[in-house]
């Protein structure tokens, strides 16, 4: 569901952002996560699972949560 999406996140709070572009313009942009750690980098897996690397040596999977 992420495919497409340009994700960013604040270090200090630990907020993952994303967003996607049409036509050279920001069509969305909206929270993903706050996650609470400093996250330090992005992966992306074989498969195109999403990865999150934290400063406390943690290495987490980005999924999605229906509600």
């Amino acid at each position: 569901s992420l495919n497409g999406t340009y994700l960013y996140c604040d270090f200090c709070s630990g907020e993952i952002h994303g967003f996607r572009f049409e036509k050279s313009r920001v069509a969305e942009h909206r929270l993903l996560v706050d996650s609470g750690l400093r996250i330090t980098s992005f992966g992306e897996g074989e498969t195109g699972e999403i990865y999150v690397l934290s400063d406390n040596g943690g290495i987490y999977r980005l999924i999605t949560v229906n509600h």
